[in-house]
């Protein structure tokens, strides 16, 4: 399981992959450079991506990519709303 976290604005997200699918690196690859470092237990919103490739945001399941490049595109638009 892997595990980032990044914070834009004053809002700090956390991202769990359960996946194995290295999609944190994916994600950071794609971050603005507004985007910096921040503490994963303080997180504000937190994303977690299980088997099947299936999205929950604060525990309640969000949406189900088809594929992993899907799932980071989708998860990477979901992220910066939610630092807006």
């Amino acid at each position: 399981m892997r595990e980032m976290a990044t914070s834009c604005y004053g809002v700090r997200v956390r991202v769990v992959d359960a996946t194995g699918a290295r999609l944190c690196g994916r994600l950071r690859d794609l971050r603005a450079p507004e985007f910096g470092a921040a503490d994963r237990a303080s997180a504000e919103v937190s994303y977690v991506v299980t088997a099947g490739y299936r999205v929950a945001c604060d525990g309640e399941p969000i949406f189900t990519a088809e594929s992993a490049d899907r799932l980071v595109a989708a998860l990477s638009q979901d992220v910066e709303s939610a630092l807006s």
